[in-house]
């Protein structure tokens, strides 16, 4: 009896040691971190694919040790609870930056692809994209954005329906992945949506105009009053223009007229005295 239990002992410390999980997947595993994939220890472990993630914009401290807890590493000296605290905060925040550029390669968009094919990031939320899967996206690629999702159906970004995603940094997926995903897989890119909606009263169709905010419609009134005023002064200069080229033209004419002006005739000779005899000789 004392041989087997030695055997069903040891049997189970070598399945413990079997099921013992590492950090990657650990963290992968925990609640709210569905929509992330294990990135393999070698790319990590390749300095080339780290590139500037130290850099201080990345807000990462500590990066040696965060990193060595990532790759399950022996720590040099033993932390305390309220280290071990910081070091896990930035552990899982470098960890997500890490992920940002796995994601993007030819083995990470395959993962992801069967991620997006199982519905693994949720749905469409918008009706009429006839719950179109989605997928995570980033706003920015510096952390300090909330996580989005990406619907390649009516091409526009949502809150994830659960909080739990929302608490999530959109830098763990960054803003290049879904659409590199479509590119690379052109299959996956769905029709855009066949209809839109109506805003309807009475079965009428509401006009655009009356849609506008009410803080918006002054500014449109202001803006109409001014186009009306502008008009109203091109309408009074046209007019002017015009007089003052009728009165140009006038004068223009007064002096020519001036110019052509007939001379005036002379004074017929009168008639002498020597003429009059003349005229009863004959």
């Amino acid at each position: 009896m004392s041989d087997e239990a030695e055997e069903i002992s040891s049997s189970t410390s070598e399945s413990g040691l079997s099921i013992e999980k590492s950090w990657i997947s650990w963290f992968c595993s925990a609640r709210g971190r569905g929509f992330f994939v294990e990135v393999e220890k070698s790319w990590i472990e390749d300095d080339f694919n780290l590139y500037g993630l130290s850099h201080s914009r990345m807000g990462i401290s500590h990066y040696d040790v965060a990193l060595d807890t990532i790759l399950d590493r022996e720590l040099e000296y033993e932390l305390n609870e309220k280290q071990a605290q910081i070091v896990q905060k930035y552990s899982e925040l470098l960890y997500g930056l890490i992920h940002a550029r796995f994601i993007v390669t030819q083995r990470g968009l395959e993962m992801m692809k069967e991620k997006f094919i199982n519905v693994d990031f949720g749905r469409c939320p918008r009706v009429y994209c006839e719950g179109q899967p989605v997928l995570p996206v980033g706003e920015s690629d510096v952390p300090g954005t909330s996580l989005k999702i990406y619907c390649p159906r009516c091409r526009d970004i949502y809150y994830p329906p659960f909080s739990k995603h929302s608490q999530l940094d959109g830098a763990n997926f960054g803003t290049t992945f879904p659409h590199l995903l479509l590119q690379t897989y052109p299959r996956l890119i769905p029709p855009a949506p066949k209809q839109t909606f109506v805003p309807r009263i009475f079965g009428f169709k509401i006009h655009r105009s009356v849609l506008v905010p009410p803080e918006k419609k002054p500014n449109d009134l202001t803006r109409s009053r001014k186009t009306d005023l502008d008009s109203t002064r091109k309408s009074e200069d046209v007019s002017k223009r015009s007089e003052s080229d009728l009165i140009r033209s006038s004068n223009g004419n007064l002096d020519t007229l001036e110019e052509t002006k007939p001379q005036p005739s002379q004074p017929q000779p009168s008639i002498t005295a020597k003429s009059t005899e003349s005229m009863d000789i004959n």
